[in-house]
């Protein structure tokens, strides 16, 4: 890709997908909506878009590549539909920087969960990792108790569950590409949504910015996201992926002027630095 190196094109596409993605926590606070419609548009244009994607990318061969997927697939879909559910309803209950940072904790989480279902064995620096990083979590999680925004905080720690046992799927079946779940996942929660939202449930400006970020952007961000694996280790990701939780709560603050709590800082420091100390030490040690 324009001359760049495997691993630069990797870091490119991941840190793209990453800058594409940030606002997403932004175009859910701007709209007035409740949070099974927010549920609703969101997942729908999202699986529109990844669909009409996958009709451009594959032409002819887009039904066999998405019956690739098979039963992996079909469970990664069910898994990202259910943290794209918990995901919205943590955005709009606590603080996104709450939110942020707790889905940040999702690699420690898949760390675990490959552990346990994979038998993958974790090097002693990532089980210290994890014990600081549930320090740090415990600290969020504890703030938002004080504050009443508790059960935001615990839909946000639900998503991250979900989202670290679809790596988890999705890692089991690498040879093939999960990109279809996405949209198996959207089209799913979209329908469990219906009964709950109302007949619009957003106003016609929210629908607007929906169908124009959800649409096109949300599937280019996943879509490349889901791509930059394929040419970089989980430690660069992991480092890459830090970012959005920086530049999703810095937009929200830039245009709300929604600032995380001093509590929020610390604990969120915590999760941040240890992950991005975590991911340093694992590529070191990678390239010795």
């Amino acid at each position: 890709m324009f001359g760049l190196s495997s691993r630069a094109t990797g870091l490119l596409l991941t840190a793209i997908g990453v800058l594409v993605l940030s606002p997403d926590a932004l175009t859910m606070r701007i709209v007035e909506a409740d949070v099974w419609a927010l549920v609703l548009w969101r997942n729908l244009f999202m699986a529109i878009g990844v669909t009409l994607g996958l009709a451009v990318v594959y032409r002819g061969r887009t039904y066999s590549h998405v019956r690739a997927i098979g039963r992996s697939g079909l469970a990664a879909g069910i898994l990202f539909g259910g943290s794209s559910i918990f995901f919205v309803g943590s955005i709009m209950l606590t603080d996104v920087a709450n939110t942020l940072v707790i889905i940040s904790t999702t690699p420690m989480l898949a760390a675990v969960f490959s552990h346990i279902f994979l038998g993958e064995r974790s090097r002693r620096a990532t089980w210290v990792a994890v014990i600081a990083v549930c320090g740090g979590l415990a600290i969020v999680l504890a703030n938002g108790f004080d504050r009443g925004n508790f059960t935001g905080d615990i839909y946000g720690l639900i998503a991250a569950v979900f989202m670290a046992v679809n790596l988890v799927v999705v890692r089991r079946a690498s040879q093939r590409s999960m990109i279809p779940s996405v949209a198996i996942g959207g089209f799913m929660v979209a329908l469990i949504a219906v009964p709950f939202a109302g007949p619009l449930g957003v106003d016609t400006v929210g629908v607007g910015w929906f169908a124009a970020f959800n649409l096109v952007l949300l599937p280019i961000a996943f879509g490349l996201i889901t791509t930059g694996p394929r040419y970089i280790s989980a430690p660069e990701v992991g480092l890459v992926m830090l970012i959005e939780s920086c530049l999703g709560s810095f937009w929200v603050w830039l245009v709300l002027d929604e600032i995380p709590t001093s509590t929020t800082f610390l604990g969120g420091g915590i999760i941040l630095g240890v992950l991005a100390i975590h991911s340093i030490v694992t590529l070191k040690m990678q390239r010795v």
